[in-house]
C-alpha cells in the first residue's frame, strides 16, 4: 500500500486508511442529510473530532463540493459549507 502522508505530516496525519474511510463515510452520511453544513455543525451532530480532516479528500475524491461560507455559532467565525455532489447522492439513494 502506498504511503498517504509526507514524511513531515504530524503523527495525527498518520492514521490507518481504513479508519479515514470510516470517518469519510461518517461525514459523507452527515452531510446528506445536512446539506449546505459547515465543518463546526458536522462534528457537533456526529460527536466526532477531526472530521474536518476529511473533508478536503472527500472533495478531490469528487464525493463533496463547496457551496458557500456560513458563520458557525459554536465560533462565531466563517467556516465553508459542504454538501454532497448530485451524482453521489443518486448513488446514496436519496434522489
Amino acid at each position: 500500500m502506498s504511503q498517504t502522508y509526507r514524511n513531515t505530516d504530524p503523527i495525527t496525519s498518520r492514521q490507518e486508511v481504513k479508519n479515514k474511510l470510516g470517518l469519510q463515510d461518517i461525514a459523507l452520511k452527515a452531510i446528506a442529510k445536512h446539506p449546505d453544513i459547515t465543518a463546526g455543525e458536522l462534528e457537533r451532530i456526529t460527536h466526532v473530532d477531526g472530521l474536518w480532516k476529511r473533508l478536503p479528500e472527500m472533495e478531490a475524491k469528487g464525493l463533496i463540493e463547496r457551496t458557500g461560507v456560513a458563520v458557525f455559532l459554536g465560533t462565531g467565525k466563517s467556516q465553508t459549507t459542504w454538501k454532497i455532489r448530485e451524482q453521489q447522492l443518486q448513488l446514496l439513494g436519496v434522489l
